[in-house]
């Protein structure tokens, strides 16, 4: 029975398990209370609790007393005793509750006042209805039942704020009840029900003296509504304020921003009245609660980006320094289904804050969250239904709102004296090292160690050296980096909104130093307690609701972020295996490793981002968490880790700038990077596929040759144990591979000098991507001809104006916008054979981008003509081309390394540009011919010829510093060839209304003579090189050709003549290809040899493929499932069921309306699917937005599509009092 499991059973039968993470301390009979702080931070003043045996403890008849003997307001609810309490930095709190008469004054108070209570703290006094319970013969509009807040005031300051419902269902009872009374906390319950459905429940706490009262909402209208129904606070009412007041929190600071009220709403207001509509860009609105309103400010209890805020506070003028109101949220790990609130101004009630009551889908625009687009990484809680939100908050009388959620509105008092930070040892020195690396590690290691690139750093460690004094040093260390992550660098002990996400790259380090030291037997005990009692912290801080929100359904970062902050919990977790909560972090643990890798990385190991967010973050973190996990005895998840890391690898390139290193290419925000994944991960692969684990050995030494991996950007000496020196390298080549949800990698001879590879982005998935679509990345010849872009966020200039600065195709107008997000970039055919290598793309472009509103495609098709010989030439031969009914003008767009005189143009070179400038239209420098050549300092360039004369332009040259690539933490003079600053040029090519490009792209060395083409027909050209005389044929349609004595009839192919052999592909379509009459006829792709002298005239089939046709299956209410055939599809209720067979590729299905995030299953294992995000595309309104795009794996698959289920989240620190909200655990349709 699993943890979570069991805290539900104890919660329904009102028993408290004793790992509960929410129990409460039970009081001994002695009564005596403890609190100790380690020096962490303050605390309270709040409202504690614990738990009593009301037989010892009679309520009413016990007294509190402080250790200087004061008696303190308390009282017992049942078993729960409550009283306010603080708690100094470093302090020691004492109390004692004994059997008596309680004395303590309490300053609560609760007065009638004509139809309300008036409820005081003594410092702040809030209004509400009066007791009582109303069930109406008939409902009756909202608006004319008492809200919950009928006003509110500070000290003796005047009654401001008032509140009401605006709905459009109407209200068929209500309640108002005092949950709890006494001297230490008064808590009032209204509770409403709406008609046909719906019920809100307002709860207000009050403490004495506290200069808040805490509010807590619950509400469910049975299913998810259009977002209009709200209670509103009208925040002037009673009082005339001049300032407002917004809290900012940057990750470490808060501040609350003041300005004056009137000119602030004036500003606003006029942004409204000249912002741009939808269908000009602009962003809508969250629903509006009443008419005339205009969206002032947004206040969210998580993550303040966006123009969220943290708190609102509006203040009156000096001389009335009580009467100002505040908002501030409480508690974001108590929250579920967030919404901001919002802050309106409306002309005849002045500023109004409206708190939805019914749950609405969170948007972009509202919440920075959104509950459809996959880019938002909230979590929302599967156990309570969707239906069902809850939010806390305070109205707060103080005098610094930016400090209320990061204290007293954080991880609270209540729940620190709960942690068990001191307990009985029963985990010795023999129990480690465990986590981050284990016995068996170490023993094998010490075997190779001689032969190990980090073995200075490793025989600093006790485990290898049996020194105590490296034990001491590695805790002293251990003790002193965790402090410092979590204290000044993190600010974990007080957040406002949403904790920092770097917790797994500043605490692996730290934390792995401890798997060391407790291995030592002759640890000093107080040294081992204060580690234990620091590793046990970060586990509690890392899986308390609070710092980390899953469930609240709030953003939490990019997608990567959840993962660094998350994948920290088991790095401190696994090394306590004695603490009361281990099982229960460590099935958290492994829980939310599983689900991450689920919705990270789809079927083909491509995961979400692009390869440096990929590699500095999510995929170290979660390896070092699996890894943790699985040395700890829990399940083994390298499979689909290595899946990704096999992708990365397939996209390495040798790189003359960094000496030959292979690197992984810096791509949409990414630098360039050298990698040292495959030796880390080398003996994870190997479990899952001896060759596997081989070629990462392989990889690792071109990669990273021998260099310390521990001393790397971004790893720590930790990670060297993972490095296996005993693991054989095995010469496993990187060939031509297709990879759906990425796009289509082409190479050969890998690992010679020669090396020529292209990386054919196509691609489905985002993240950090950037616009890149049916971009080209080029390497040959030992240079890097047109290599990643690397300029992580820095594009400008070269990317101003929605220019292109990669190798792509502009369509119909040259600022058009690249729309981000969209999923549409379909792969077509490929081909991979021994001589020809082939892929096509398509990039749909909406009619909503044209003025014409008629859609257009850019449609690319690479053909990769190989050697086989080391001394060969390899070459690609490119076409673009525009499908649609309009005709539309091309910028074709190449970038090369350079300066723009390193380009010419039927030999004719262009100037040089100033750098950093772009050219004016006016001012470019243009010049016509058919071949351009694309010189680099690293002797080789590329040499184009197009199909017909074609003008050409430098537009602009820029110079980027390469240190965001960095040295990878190695010495200054590591890669001298590598520039502080690199030069790249981005040339474009002028195209007609109509006009295609056709082009070989050859890679040539310094002084290699150049091949020599023509062009036979459309779509049909001859090159000749010293190796062979090649047919090509690449085209939109089937053509026919006869020519030469080739005879051609399907969409692409080649022929190639050599001087012993003829090589015969067709690479799209069905159809023949012949030569001299030997003809070979069949669906591609298909690649045949036949010697020159065994040339016979006839026909052949080729029976070894089959005939590859789109198809489209209409599953009704506007579903459809559309993509390469063979494949079937069928609606099961709210499930989506498609079986495939046939090769690698990608389908797309009409995102169901049933659907909020996408579920995506391939034979009963979840997987990362990709679909629109959908603001760029028009906020959903383009043509195609709608779309999902599944990757298919080769052979015969069970596909299943259905709603997302979330995975399941921290135990909840509340209890839902709205019955039925808690819901059955769900089943997966797969």
């Amino acid at each position: 029975m699993s943890m979570r499991t069991i805290l539900l059973l104890a919660a329904s039968l009102g028993a408290v398990s004793a790992a509960d993470p929410v129990a409460r301390t039970v009081v001994p009979r002695s009564g005596e209370i403890v609190m100790v702080d380690h020096g962490y931070r303050d605390w309270g003043p709040e409202l504690v609790h614990y738990t009593v045996d009301p037989a010892v403890f009679k309520p009413g008849a016990v007294v509190l007393r402080d250790a200087a003997g004061v008696e303190l307001p308390c009282q017992i609810d049942g078993t729960t005793l409550s009283f306010v309490a603080s708690l100094g930095k470093g302090a020691r709190a004492n109390f004692t509750l004994a059997a008596g008469r309680p004395a303590a004054a309490s300053s609560l108070r609760m007065t009638e006042a004509g139809d309300l209570l008036e409820l005081s703290t003594g410092t702040v006094a809030v209004r509400v209805p009066r007791l009582g319970a109303k069930n109406l013969p008939s409902p009756v509009d909202a608006s004319t039942v008492p809200a919950p807040m009928q006003g509110w005031r500070i000290g003796q300051g005047p009654w401001i704020g008032a509140s009401r419902f605006v709905s459009e269902r109407t209200i068929s009872g209500y309640a108002m009840t005092v949950v709890s009374k006494g001297p230490a906390c008064l808590e009032y319950e209204a509770r409403y029900q709406f008609a046909p459905a719906g019920e809100y429940v307002c709860r207000f706490a009050l403490s004495p003296g506290l200069d808040r009262v805490e509010v807590t909402e619950e509400f469910d209208f049975g299913s998810i509504t259009a977002g209009k129904d709200f209670v509103l606070v009208d925040l002037q009412k009673g009082f005339t304020p001049t300032s407002i007041g917004l809290v900012s929190w940057d990750e470490r600071n808060t501040a609350l921003n003041t300005q004056p009220l009137e000119s602030y709403v004036a500003g606003k207001v006029q942004a409204a009245r000249t912002a741009a509509p939808i269908s000009a860009g602009g962003v809508p609105l969250p629903p509006i609660p009443e008419a005339g309103m205009t969206l002032i400010d947004r206040i969210n209890a998580g993550w303040h980006c966006g123009g969220l805020a943290g708190a609102c506070q509006l203040s009156g003028s000096a001389d009335q320094p009580d009467a100002r109101i505040a908002a501030v949220p409480m508690h974001v790990g108590a929250w579920r289904r967030m919404m901001a609130l919002m802050v309106w101004h409306k002309a005849d009630a002045g500023m109004v804050l409206s708190l939805p009551i019914s749950v609405r889908p969170v948007t972009w625009y509202g919440e920075v969250t959104d509950d459809i687009s996959p880019m938002s990484s909230h979590e929302h809680d599967s156990e309570l239904k969707p239906s069902y939100g809850r939010r806390m908050w305070c109205l707060y009388g103080g005098p610094a709102p930016q400090d209320v959620q990061k204290s007293v509105g954080y991880i609270g008092l209540d729940a620190y004296k709960e942690w068990v930070l001191d307990w009985p040892d029963k985990a010795p020195a023999t129990a480690y090292p465990r986590a981050w690396y284990t016995k068996a590690d170490v023993d094998r290691l010490k075997q190779t160690l001689d032969r190990h690139p980090d073995r200075a750093d490793l025989a600093e460690y006790f485990v290898f050296s049996g020194k105590t004094e490296h034990a001491i040093e590695h805790a002293q260390r251990a003790i002193r980096d965790i402090t410092s992550a979590i204290g000044p660098n993190l600010c974990n002990w007080n957040v406002c909104g949403l904790s920092h996400y770097r917790q797994s790259q500043f605490l692996g380090p730290a934390t792995q130093w401890a798997d060391d030291a407790l291995a030592c037997p002759d640890l000093p005990a107080d040294l081992r307690r204060d580690l234990r009692r620091i590793l046990a912290v970060i586990a509690y801080q890392i899986s308390n609701p609070d710092m980390n929100p899953r469930g609240a359904g709030c953003h939490i970062g990019n997608n990567n972020m959840p993962i660094n902050r998350t994948c920290s919990l088991p790095f401190a977790a696994g090394l306590l295996p004695d603490h009361p909560f281990y099982a229960h972090w460590m099935e958290e643990s492994a829980d939310f490793v599983k689900h991450r890798l689920a919705l990270y990385v789809a079927p083909d190991g491509v995961p979400l981002e692009c390869p440096l967010y990929a590699t500095y973050g999510p995929m170290r973190y979660l390896g070092e968490a699996a890894m943790i996990i699985r040395n700890t005895g829990g399940p083994d998840h390298s499979a689909p880790i290595t899946k990704a890391i096999a992708y990365l690898a397939n996209l390495t390139m040798p790189d003359a700038r960094y000496d030959g290193w292979r690197i992984l290419p810096g791509m949409g925000n990414g630098a360039n990077k050298c990698e040292t994944l495959f030796g880390l991960f080398a003996a994870d692969a190997a479990r899952v596929n001896a060759d596997l684990g081989g070629q990462f050995m392989m990889l690792h030494q071109r990669c990273w040759p021998q260099v310390p991996l521990g001393r790397r950007e971004m790893n720590h000496p930790g990670m060297a144990f993972r490095y296996d020196p005993s693991l054989a390298e095995k010469a496993v080549p990187l060939t031509s591979t297709v990879l759906p949800t990425y796009g289509v990698v082409f190479r050969n001879r890998f690992g010679t000098p020669d090396e020529t590879s292209m990386l054919f982005r196509i691609g489905t998935n985002w993240g950090h991507w950037d616009t890149d679509a049916l971009n080209v990345i080029v390497y040959g010849k030992g240079a890097p001809l047109s290599p990643g872009t690397g300029y992580q966020y820095g594009v400008a200039p070269l990317g101003e104006n929605n220019s292109v600065y990669h190798n792509r195709v502009k369509v119909g107008a040259y600022d058009l916008t690249d729309l981000f997000g969209r999923v549409d970039n379909a792969l077509g055919e490929y081909a991979f054979g021994a001589h020809t290598d082939y892929a096509e793309a398509s990039r749909f472009l909406p009619p909503e981008q044209f003025a014409d509103q008629q859609a257009s495609a850019w449609n690319r098709k690479v053909m990769f003509q190989k050697t086989e010989r080391p001394d060969g030439t390899d070459y690609f031969v490119l076409r673009d081309t525009v499908s649609g009914a309009a005709k539309r003008p091309t910028w074709w767009t190449w970038m090369n390394l350079e300066g723009a005189d390193r380009i010419s143009v039927d030999g004719s070179a262009f100037k040089r540009l100033t750098v950093n400038q772009r050219i004016k239209d006016e001012a470019l420098e243009v010049k016509t011919g058919q071949t351009i050549e694309m010189a680099t300092d690293y002797g080789a360039g590329s040499w184009f010829w197009f199909s017909e004369p074609r003008t050409f332009a430098p537009r602009v040259t820029a110079t980027y510093s390469v240190k965001n690539g960095g040295r990878l933490a190695l010495p200054d003079d590591a890669f001298p060839k590598l520039a502080a600053d690199e030069t790249k040029t981005i040339v474009e090519g002028l195209g007609k209304p109509g006009q295609d490009w056709f082009c070989v792209l050859f890679p040539r060395k310094n002084g290699e003579a150049a091949p020599k083409a023509e062009k036979l027909a459309d779509g049909c050209l001859k090159v000749v090189t010293s190796e062979s005389t090649d047919y090509i044929f690449i085209g939109d349609a089937a053509q026919s050709v006869d020519r030469d004595g080739v005879t051609f009839s399907a969409r692409a192919g080649t022929v190639r003549v050599y001087q012993d052999k003829v090589v015969f592909a067709i690479t799209a379509g069905s159809g023949t290809i012949g030569y001299k009459g030997c003809r070979f006829t069949g669906p591609a792709p298909f690649e045949r040899t036949v010697r020159t002298a065994d040339l016979k005239k006839g026909d052949t089939k080729a029976a070894d493929t089959y005939e590859k046709k789109q198809q489209s299956i209409d599953l009704g209410g506007k579903l459809c499932v559309s993509g390469e055939a063979p494949f079937t599809a069928r609606l099961d209720g709210k499930a989506i069921r498609i079986s495939t067979e046939g090769r690698a590729r990608v389908i797309y299905v009409t995102k169901p309306a049933w659907t909020a995030w996408v579920q995506y299953h391939v034979d009963g294992v979840q997987h990362m699917a990709c679909w629109t995000d959908y603001p760029s595309s028009g906020w959903g309104s383009f043509t195609n937005t709608d779309l999902v795009a599944l990757t298919v794996p080769d052979g015969k698959h069970e596909l299943v599509v259905e709603d997302f289920q979330y995975a399941p989240v921290w135990p909840r620190t509340f209890t839902a009092t709205i019955a039925g909200a808690v819901l059955a655990p769900a089943v997966s349709a797969k």
